[in-house]
């Protein structure tokens, strides 16, 4: 998965399953505690259908050498 906010990108190796709804038109999203959110503080933002994520101080950060 790649997160940008247009200066910064974040890419985390996670995993990743789908789920088929039986509504076509399901916009539903579920996300993960372990190895995602629990780097992250979620808000959302029900008036504007958003989810505003923010780093939080259990996310790994990478040395300046790593490639």
């Amino acid at each position: 998965m790649e997160l940008s906010d247009g200066e910064t990108t974040l890419k985390c190796p996670l995993r990743a399953f789908f789920h088929e709804t039986a509504d076509d038109g399901d916009d539903t999203s579920i996300l993960g505690h372990t190895g995602f959110l629990e780097f992250f503080t979620a808000t959302f933002i029900g008036e504007g259908f958003a989810l505003e994520l923010s780093p939080n101080d259990y996310l790994p950060t990478l040395s300046e050498d790593t490639p």
